[in-house]
């Protein structure tokens, strides 16, 4: 199967949003602890990306816009924007990052394929050997300010502080399933030593050691993601599938369901997982969200907002419930390195 060909494949689940939205019905969000910032934000554009929050607590957001363009937004803590940071070209909006700096880095799919460093300036520069990742999906910085790069066809790149991509682990483990027409790596993010890897195709959550010198250690399954009972029936009878990752400070991890309308949560003591939000009728109002295919995440950081969890919402079919979701997660998200 080419590559154009398992791309086009990612439109298998489109309907799957459709039959998700006869399940939303008055929103009853659960209370966050920064009350300014809105619940729901709606978009009109193409497609959202990722969402990342830098370290005062301003929320990026990088979105194709109907003129096919990628652009990079932000909103104050407050929730006030969107004010535009940067636009990237044309293309497709995919992962999302903020260094300690304060720089933000974005991937575009397309014809302006990499990854993009957006400063000060506003100006976006693509970093050097980008554009030879095949599928850039998911971002993460490590401590020292190593950025890794999810390949959804089965690797992780690293691209060292002001230096040139380089391709630093091609496993098995983050391939899709041969044949497939869903990603494999895909959602990415550090605790302690270790970076995380959602395989979206295979529902697994991929442990790699990073060794003292930078080099990837073996491979292994942290995590097997299992069904979402709370969620939609009618959702059910369709491939279970993930998107995004992140950590809380107690290293449990949380995962967008994106063919669930959820968000999960993965106890790091016992693997146990429990669903922290979910799209459908309001029988349980802390679970209930205005959640329609849910994409990306990230904890908030600012002062008194870190318990909350921003979502980009893709929601194909329904221009009015594509945007970002705030949940209280009820524990504190891991801190920027």
């Amino acid at each position: 199967m080419s590559a154009k060909e398992k791309i086009r494949g990612f439109a298998m689940w489109l309907p799957i949003f459709a039959i998700a939205l006869m399940f939303l019905g008055t929103w009853a969000a659960a209370d966050g602890p920064v009350a300014d910032f809105p619940g729901f934000i709606g978009f009109n554009i193409a497609k959202t990306g990722d969402v990342a929050v830098d370290k005062i607590g301003n929320v990026y957001v990088n979105v194709t816009e109907n003129d096919q363009h990628v652009r990079i937004w932000k909103f104050t803590p407050e929730g006030e924007g969107p004010s535009v940071v940067a636009d990237i070209g044309t293309g497709t909006a995919y992962g999302l990052a903020v260094n300690a700096e304060g720089d933000v880095y974005a991937i575009s799919g397309g014809t302006n394929k990499g990854v993009y460093r957006v400063g000060r300036d506003g100006i976006p520069v693509r970093l050097t050997c980008t554009e030879q990742i095949f599928f850039p999906n998911g971002l993460a910085f490590d401590r020292r300010g190593n950025l890794y790069v999810t390949d959804s066809f089965g690797g992780i790149w690293r691209i060292p502080p002001g230096e040139v991509a380089e391709a630093w682990l091609q496993d098995d483990l983050l391939a899709p399933i041969a044949g497939s027409t869903w990603a494999g790596a895909n959602g990415i993010a550090i605790y302690h030593s270790d970076l995380y890897v959602l395989n979206q195709d295979k529902g697994w959550i991929v442990r790699i050691p990073i060794r003292p010198d930078g080099s990837p250690g073996q491979p292994d399954v942290w995590a097997v993601i299992q069904e979402v009972p709370q969620s939609p029936p009618a959702l059910r009878s369709y491939p279970l599938r993930g998107d995004g990752l992140a950590f809380d400070v107690h290293g449990n991890v949380y995962v967008t369901m994106v063919t669930r309308a959820a968000v999960v949560r993965i106890n790091a003591e016992d693997l146990s997982q429990e669903t922290i939000a979910v799209a459908g009728l309001p029988t349980d109002a802390p679970l209930f969200a205005p959640l329609a295919g849910p994409g990306m995440l990230a904890f908030g950081t600012g002062k008194g907002g870190r318990q909350s969890l921003f979502v980009t919402n893709i929601a194909p079919l329904n221009p009015s419930l594509r945007g970002l979701v705030k949940i209280d997660a009820g524990v504190p998200g891991l801190p920027l390195p």
